[in-house]
């Protein structure tokens, strides 16, 4: 397990379309703050703020076909040659990271193949370096482009 402390939140957030909102920096709008989104939010100001991730290489929600069926990422951070290099996972807080979870990241990650992999539902973390089909544990977030 990764031990991870996001900063302090600076989100800005709204009262909209019947629920709360929140702006994403990554995706540049408003979205529905949900108990995931707010997950995904503190993940992404961990990555830009402070592992100086470019958020212009990081990709939110985007659509994946997965057999027959289309799904959706949570965040794939991409190298500066653009393949898919971080693939993470989110659940909402308090949902256990369990091996549907995992099982669901590993879907996705036969798809994009990317050499480090994450799961997280906000306090408990876990992230994986891929290599030569081995899953090594990692106990902290790699700097980007390591």
């Amino acid at each position: 397990m990764l031990t991870v402390t996001f900063p302090p939140p600076a989100f800005r957030i709204r009262q909209g379309h019947g629920c709360e909102e929140i702006f994403d920096l990554v995706r540049r709008k408003w979205v529905a703050l949900t108990p995931e989104e707010w997950v995904r939010q503190n993940w992404l100001a961990y990555f830009i703020n402070i592992l100086h991730y470019p958020a212009s290489l990081i990709a939110v929600e985007r659509e994946l076909q997965v057999g027959e069926r289309r799904r959706r990422f949570d965040v794939v951070v991409f190298s500066r040659q653009g393949t898919p290099w971080l693939l993470l996972e989110c659940k909402a807080h308090g949902e256990p990271v369990s091996d549907k979870t995992v099982q669901q990241m590993l879907s996705y990650q036969s798809m994009l193949g990317c050499p480090v992999i994450m799961v997280s539902n906000g306090s408990h973390h876990a992230a994986w370096h891929v290599q030569d089909g081995q899953f090594l544990p990692l106990n902290k977030v790699p700097a980007f482009g390591s």
